[in-house]
C-alpha cells in the first residue's frame, strides 16, 4: 500500500514523499503548488497527481489546452513525457509501463520514454500486478477478458469469459470462468505466463485463503482437494453439490460431503472428522453445528459434543451465539453450549443488533432483550426490525414508528408497511433502518426520508428509495432516477 507524507512549508512550497510497492521512495518538489486534494497539486499550467511515482515520474494533466492532454513530469516538474492530444487519461507507472487512455475511450501502454508499447486497443486495463494485467473489451452487454504482459502481449487470449486473480499475493495464477456452448458453467486455471494448469471444463475452482486449499468440483466427477502447488491432498473424491462449489471453511477446517454425509478435512487434507453427519456448518469459534437424524448439536474440533440436542440450531452470523429450538420454544446458547437465554420464547430473531440486542416474541407480540436474557422492551409490538443508532422500528396498530431501547417513542407510529414483496426476505431484514442519520419510510403509498427525530428531509413522492448518504438520496420517481440533495 502506498504511504504519503505531505509537508507544507510557509505556504510557499510543498514536499510530497511517496513510497512505491517495492519500498522505493520518490520525492516531488515544487514552488507554489496548490493542494487540490490529498493526492493532487494544482499549478498555473496543470495538475500533478501524487498517486504514484514509479520510474520517478508523476502523471501531469495540462489545463492550458482546450483539449485534455496528459503527460508525465519528474520530481522537479520537468516534462519528461510531453502532454499529448493522443492521451486523455493516464495511470501512474507500474512494472515499467503506464496505462493510458485515448480520447475515444480506448486504453494502451507506454514506456518511460513515452513510446507506445501497445496502441490504445482495449476498453479497459486493470492495474498491473507482478508483470501482468487483466484487459477487457465490451461485447454486447458483456465483457471479454484477456491477460496481457508489459509488452502488450496476450498471455491469456481474449475470450468470452471472466478472468480473476487466484490465490494470495504474490499473484501467480488466474482463474478463467464463463458459460460454455452447452450453457453450463466452466472454469480453467492458468499460470500468469499463460501455462494451462487446469483445463477448461464443467467444474468450479476455488481457493481458501485460510487453509491454502484449492478445490476443483466437477458436476459429474465430484470434488478434489489440493494444496497450493495443486498436489492432491488425498485420493478421495467428494460430492460436488452445493455448497462445495465454494469452500466452506473455518478455523482451518474444510467441510466435505461424501456419499451424502458431511465431515471435515484439516489444512493437510486429512479427514479429521469422518463424513457421518446428515447436515453440518463450517467451524466458527472452535465449534460447528451438525445434525444426526432430527437432532442438532455443537461439536468441537475433536468431534466431541459440546451442547445438548435440539430440533434446530442457527448461528447468529459471525458471532459466538446460537439460537436453539426445542419443543416449539427458543433460547440462546454460546459456543460452549451454555444456556444464555432460557428456552421459554415463541421465537427469537436471527440477527444480533447493536448493543448485543435481539428481537423475540411471546404470544404473538415482539420485544427486545439482551443476550443475558434481560428483557429491554416487553413483547407488545406486532413487528419489530433492526435496532441501530439508538432506534428500533416497530409496528403498533398496523403503523410503523420508532422507539429507543427504553421503549420511549421517538418517532410517532404513522408510517405504512414498506413497498417490498413479503417474499423478499433480505430486503425486509433492512427496512426502516437508520442510514447515515436518515430513514427511508412509506406514507400514503409513497417513499420519503426522515431523520432520527422524525423530521421529513425528502417528501413522500417517490416510488422507491435506492440509497442514502450523508449528502444525498437516490430515488425513483415516475420511472426516472433522481438525486435529492440533503441540506440541513
Amino acid at each position: 500500500m502506498k504511504q504519503w507524507l505531505l509537508c507544507l512549508s510557509l505556504g510557499l512550497s510543498m514536499s510530497a514523499m511517496a513510497m512505491t510497492d517495492d519500498g522505493q521512495q520518490c520525492e516531488f518538489l515544487v514552488e507554489g503548488g496548490n493542494p487540490i486534494t490529498d493526492t493532487h497539486l494544482g499549478f498555473a499550467d496543470g495538475v500533478v497527481s501524487l498517486e504514484g511515482c514509479e520510474e520517478g515520474l508523476f502523471v501531469f494533466s495540462d489545463t492550458t489546452s482546450p483539449q485534455r492532454q496528459v503527460g508525465f513530469v519528474d520530481k522537479f516538474g520537468n516534462k519528461v513525457i510531453e502532454p499529448s492530444p493522443d492521451i486523455a487519461f493516464a495511470r501512474p507507472f507500474r512494472d515499467g509501463v503506464a496505462i493510458v487512455g485515448s480520447p475515444d475511450g480506448k486504453f494502451g501502454l507506454i514506456n518511460s520514454k513515452g513510446k507506445w508499447v501497445l496502441k490504445p486497443t482495449y476498453d479497459s486495463i486493470f492495474e498491473f500486478n507482478h508483470g501482468v494485467a487483466i484487459a477487457m473489451n465490451k461485447h454486447g452487454d458483456d465483457f471479454d477478458h484477456a491477460l496481457i504482459d508489459t509488452m502488450g502481449r496476450e498471455v491469456i487470449a481474449m475470450q468470452s469469459a471472466t478472468i480473476v486473480e487466484f490465490g494470495e499475493e504474490p499473484i501467480e495464477r488466474y482463474k478463467v470462468f464463463g458459460v460454455g456452448q452447452d450453457g453450463k458453467e466452466q472454469s480453467a486455471l492458468y499460470h500468469k505466463d499463460g501455462t494451462v494448469l487446469i483445463l477448461m471444463d464443467r467444474h468450479s475452482i476455488s481457493y481458501d485463503d485460510q487453509t491454502g486449499i484449492v478445490t476443483v468440483c466437477h458436476e459429474q466427477q465430484g470434488c478434489r482437494y489440493m494444496d497450493k502447488q495443486l498436489n492432491k491432498l488425498n485420493q478421495s473424491t467428494y460430492d460436488a453439490d452445493s455448497p462445495f462449489d465454494v469452500l466452506a471453511s473455518g478455523d482451518d477446517f474444510v467441510m466435505i460431503k461424501k456419499k451424502g454425509y458431511y465431515g471435515y478435512l484439516n489444512a493437510q487434507g486429512k479427514e479429521v472428522i469422518a463424513p457421518v453427519y446428515d447436515d453440518a456448518t463450517r467451524f466458527s469459534h472452535g465449534v460447528a453445528v451438525v445434525r444426526l437424524g432430527d437432532d442438532y448439536f455443537l461439536i468441537n474440533q475433536n468431534n466431541q459434543k459440546v451442547s445438548n440436542h435440539y430440533t434446530n440450531i442457527t448461528q447468529l452470523k459471525d458471532h459466538d451465539f446460537y439460537i436453539v429450538q426445542q419443543d416449539g420454544k427458543y433460547g440462546v446458547i454460546n459456543h460452549a453450549g451454555r444456556q444464555l437465554v432460557p428456552m421459554t420464547y415463541d421465537n427469537i430473531g436471527g440477527h444480533l443488533f447493536a448493543d448485543e440486542l435481539i428481537e423475540f416474541s411471546q404470544n404473538g407480540q415482539w420485544g427486545l432483550m439482551n443476550l443475558s436474557g434481560q428483557v429491554m422492551i416487553a413483547p407488545q409490538y406486532e413487528q419489530v426490525n433492526y435496532y441501530k443508532d439508538g432506534l428500533m422500528a416497530a409496528v403498533k396498530n398496523g403503523k410503523w414508528g420508532f422507539v429507543d431501547k427504553d421503549n420511549r417513542t421517538v418517532i410517532d407510529f404513522v408510517y405504512d408497511d414498506p413497498l417490498i414483496g413479503e417474499q423478499d426476505y433480505y430486503e425486509w431484514m433492512f427496512v426502516y433502518v437508520v442510514t447515515d442519520g436518515k430513514i427511508a419510510v412509506v406514507k400514503n403509498g409513497k417513499w420519503g426520508v426522515i431523520d432520527t427525530t422524525g423530521k421529513v428531509v425528502a417528501d413522500f413522492i417517490y416510488d422507491d428509495i435506492e440509497y442514502i448518504t450523508e449528502l444525498q438520496v437516490g430515488a425513483i420517481k415516475d420511472g426516472e432516477e433522481v438525486v435529492i440533495p440533503l441540506i440541513d
